[in-house]
């Protein structure tokens, strides 16, 4: 059986849950996030973790996913806080398409 560790995101006062595999892709992990929190559009909000003792860590591909995996994994942690941060929307209306809102529609990452 394969080893998870757990994301926890928290965003306005929510918190989810949900596990994260070896092969578990960016936008797999975009869209448990996006589906539990209608209220973010992609592109304006990023993701981060942090290890005890280092600094912050920017999660944008597959292959931030994988090292965050393997890092808990070998140090022999099961559950992982991951941050949303949102961006200042710039110019009005610029993420405002619907096509790339979150919550199960499209692709949404």
């Amino acid at each position: 059986m394969e080893l998870a560790i757990i994301g926890r995101c928290n965003h306005n006062g929510k918190t989810v849950a949900f596990p994260i595999f070896g092969n578990t892709s960016f936008a797999e992990v975009c869209s448990h996030v996006c589906s539990r929190f209608d209220e973010l559009v992609v592109g304006t909000f990023d993701l981060t973790y942090a290890a005890p003792g280092h600094p912050s860590c920017l999660i944008q591909s597959d292959m931030d996913v994988r090292v965050m995996h393997l890092f808990f994994i070998n140090e022999k942690k099961t559950s992982i806080d991951i941050n949303i941060s949102d961006h200042m929307i710039v110019e009005a209306g610029a993420y405002a398409n619907a096509e790339n809102s979150c919550g199960g529609r499209q692709h949404p990452c």
